[in-house]
């Protein structure tokens, strides 16, 4: 008997097995938000594309993106956007190990500086757009 016929075979995995656990599902749309920004992401480049080639026809872009389905796109791509950068300061708080005078720094000090920074950067892009206009 060769040792091919006397493996034992691993037990199917149910289709629903992400569902079985929150931090399954949490995995789970983290990894589907990538499809979100993405295209997101394709849609902020032919933005820029239109406007820098064809000015005349930027109004016509901004026409489309009013659009009520791409308006909803780009809400979910926020949130998928906030979902993705949540799990990964936390992630990389339970990864990055920084030591400080011998002793780690505590984790939720490191996401918390995280999470800081997110708001500083993100309320300094939001103060640029409303007064550079």
């Amino acid at each position: 008997m060769d040792s091919a016929s006397t493996r034992a075979i691993p037990p199917r995995m149910r289709a629903d097995w992400w569902l079985r656990k929150p931090g399954y599902l949490l995995f789970m749309l983290r990894e589907f938000s990538s499809f979100f920004i993405a295209v997101f992401l394709g849609e902020l480049l032919c933005r820029f594309w239109t406007l820098a080639f064809h000015p005349d026809r930027y109004q016509v872009w901004l026409d489309w993106a009013k659009q009520p389905w791409i308006v909803a796109f780009n809400v979910a791509a926020l949130a998928f956007a906030c979902l993705h950068s949540v799990t990964f300061f936390q992630a990389a708080a339970t990864i990055l190990v920084v030591r400080v005078g011998g002793k780690r720094v505590p984790s939720r000090a490191i996401s918390g500086g995280h999470f800081a920074g997110w708001v500083v950067v993100s309320a300094v892009l939001g103060w640029l757009m409303v007064n550079w206009a």
